[in-house]
C-alpha cells in the first residue's frame, strides 16, 4: 500500500500546512490541486485566513469573522479554484477579507471609545480628578524612573478600568509627557489616551 499526502487526515495536513511557511506561500503552494486540500485550507480549525489578519482563534469577535458573508464569499471562490493560484489573484481574494478586516477594526475602535465616554460620563467629579491625576502622576514618573511592569499595569488599570485619561499640551515643559504618551499609548493599544 502506497502512502501519499492524499491519504493522510485532514488533522494531520492541517499541522504539515502550520510549518510550510506564511498564509500566502501556504495557499500559493497548495491551493487549487483539489477540492480536498482546498476545503482543508479554508477549514476554520485550520484558521488560515484569520492568521493572514492576525486574528486570535480563541477570541470571541473571531467567530464573527467566520460568520461574515465576507468570510463565506472570500472562502467560497477560494474554495472552488481548481488551478494554482497566482499572486494577483490571491492578492485580489485577501484584499477583499483584508477590506473588512479594517471595517471591523473601525467599529470596534468606534464602539470601545463610546463605551468608554460613557462610562467616564458615570464618575463624579471628584473621581475624573483622582482618576486623572493618578495617571498624571502615572506618567511622569516614568520620565524620571525606569519603565515597569508595576507601573505599565497601574496605567493598563486606570485607563481601562477607573476610565482615566491624561491631557497635555504641546509646551517644552510637556514634551517629555507627549513621549511617555506615545509610548503607553501604542503599548496600551488602545484609544483611551486623550493627548491634545
Amino acid at each position: 500500500m502506497s502512502s501519499t499526502l492524499e491519504t493522510l487526515p485532514d488533522e494531520i495536513l492541517m499541522l504539515i500546512f502550520q510549518y510550510s511557511g506564511d498564509v500566502s506561500t501556504i495557499l500559493r503552494t497548495f491551493l487549487g490541486l483539489n477540492q480536498r486540500l482546498n476545503r482543508i485550507l479554508i477549514d476554520r480549525r485550520l484558521h488560515l485566513l484569520g492568521d493572514y489578519l492576525s486574528i486570535n482563534k480563541h477570541h470571541i469577535s473571531s467567530d464573527g469573522y467566520y460568520n461574515s458573508n465576507v468570510f463565506h464569499e472570500v472562502s467560497h471562490q477560494l474554495f472552488i479554484i481548481n488551478d494554482t493560484i497566482n499572486d494577483d489573484e490571491l492578492c485580489q481574494y485577501l484584499q477583499m477579507f483584508m477590506s473588512f478586516h479594517i471595517q471591523q477594526l473601525g467599529n470596534e475602535s468606534q464602539s470601545n471609545l463610546t463605551a468608554y465616554q460613557v462610562q467616564r460620563e458615570c464618575l463624579t467629579n471628584n473621581d475624573i480628578i483622582d482618576v486623572d491625576k493618578d495617571l498624571y502622576e502615572t506618567f511622569f514618573n516614568l520620565n524620571y524612573y525606569p519603565i515597569n511592569i508595576i507601573d505599565m499595569n497601574q496605567i493598563e488599570y486606570l485607563v481601562h478600568k477607573k476610565r482615566a485619561r491624561v491631557q497635555c499640551f504641546a509646551s517644552e515643559h510637556y514634551l517629555s509627557f507627549y513621549i511617555s504618551g506615545s509610548c503607553s499609548y501604542s503599548f496600551l493599544s488602545k484609544n483611551d489616551l486623550n493627548v491634545h
